[in-house]
């Protein structure tokens, strides 16, 4: 009789323990996965809540649609030569440096294959200033505020590194007021700013 009242206890007993455990599991991976969508959406920035700064850029020539375009911060001339419906079959792009960096109120020129005069204006920067024929180089004006690190490295004297330095400054201190700020970088002292300031800009 007394084995079989113990036996009936361990029954019960095991019986409850079992309950409390599968209930207790089951309640933490209910918080927990409801934590974990809470954490997710709750104040955290998404790449889709990102808004990308815009610039206007006027686009003239060889375009099938010409006028002012809306472009993303950093969009280059290519960018801007599809928003404006693409070049026409007559348009010379071996004339311009497609992946140049646009800025605000630019004014881009796409050439016919017909002209013959290098010294025409196929970018006008917003206070009138000309890029000239430079735009039909492999080098360009760079502008240090908004260039990549393959873009720096083109510089004479700037490799991977010193690129990387630009970068980062400009990350922790803002844009560069003038071009002779960049000095400040380490590793760009007098000497190397002297061999990249004329192809440098802000």
């Amino acid at each position: 009789m007394k084995i079989a009242v113990v036996a009936i206890g361990i029954i019960v007993v095991g019986t409850i323990g079992l309950y409390m455990y599968n209930t207790s599991a089951d309640t933490e991976e209910y918080y927990g996965e409801e934590m974990v969508d809470i954490n997710m959406t709750d104040g955290e920035d998404t790449e889709e809540n990102v808004i990308p700064a815009k610039i206007m850029v006027h686009v003239t020539g060889q375009v099938h649609d010409e006028g002012v375009v809306v472009l993303d911060e950093g969009s280059r001339i290519v960018d801007a030569i599809e928003a404006a419906g693409g070049e026409t079959d007559d348009a010379d792009l071996a004339k311009l440096n497609l992946a140049y960096v646009l800025n605000d109120g630019e004014k881009i020129y796409v050439p016919s294959k017909s002209e013959q005069n290098e010294e025409i204006d196929y970018v006008t920067t917003s206070s009138g200033d000309s890029l000239g024929g430079s735009m039909s180089k492999e080098t360009s004006i760079i502008n240090i505020n908004t260039a990549g690190q393959a873009e720096l490295m083109e510089l004479p004297g700037i490799g991977e590194s010193i690129a990387n330095k630009i970068i980062a400054y400009r990350e922790e201190n803002g844009k560069f007021k003038t071009i002779e700020d960049i000095k400040n970088v380490p590793g760009i002292g007098d000497s190397k700013f002297a061999n990249i300031k004329d192809m440098i800009k802000v």
